[in-house]
């Protein structure tokens, strides 16, 4: 393997490839590059995979808007998903948990379905994600963070723009490896509270 080979491919200690912090602390660093990033960004919002690369890479303060959202393979085959609330389940921190809190999140998915969940991550579990049909988000993980200002207001950042960017109906944090107690009580609730149903008297 040559040096450059060696190079492109070094991940950082959560497996988050380096040139993507590297780009990203660039790009932030930079007014006119942030500005360019901010053009591109835009430029690509008709194809939903560079949409989706660049949101992940680039997206810091640009607003991204997503047209459609799909409601995860627990409820492939449901007619009007595309009226089910956003739920963003924040899922950073949960590490080997994952796949647990993805198995939960199915589970009260399919006895509800009433929601259509989006994660946000910090660890590139993309495929694990995707195998139940979830979009996801990723932020750069804390141990990782070397910019100007703390962790703690860039992540609140990303929810905020998350819960903007989808019109998300609420946040579901993990506690313990698992979903959070009023979390989970508040997606089991959307199985019978379902206001964006249509009722005839």
């Amino acid at each position: 393997m040559t040096a450059g080979r060696k190079s492109r491919d070094a991940r950082t200690a959560r497996g988050v490839p380096k040139w993507i912090t590297a780009t990203a602390r660039t790009v932030r660093s930079s007014s006119r590059l942030s500005s360019a990033t901010d053009r591109a960004i835009g430029a690509v919002r008709g194809n939903a995979v560079l949409v989706d690369v660049a949101r992940r890479v680039f997206s810091w303060d640009a607003p991204v808007p997503v047209m459609v959202l799909a409601a995860g393979r627990p409820l492939a085959g449901m007619d009007g998903t595309e009226r089910l609330p956003i739920v963003v389940i924040d899922a950073i921190g949960s590490g080997a948990s994952l796949p647990h809190i993805l198995r939960e999140v199915a589970v009260l998915q399919g006895e509800t379905r009433g929601f259509r969940p989006v994660l946000l991550l910090d660890q590139p579990e993309f495929a694990a994600v995707r195998a139940f049909g979830y979009p996801v988000e990723l932020v750069i993980p804390e141990a990782e963070w070397d910019f100007a200002g703390e962790w703690a207001d860039y992540r609140a950042r990303r929810l905020a723009m998350m819960l903007v960017r989808y019109a998300a109906l609420s946040i579901v944090g993990v506690t313990d490896g698992q979903l959070d107690p009023v979390g989970r009580r508040l997606l089991a609730t959307l199985a019978s509270y379902r206001p964006w149903e249509v009722r005839t008297t």
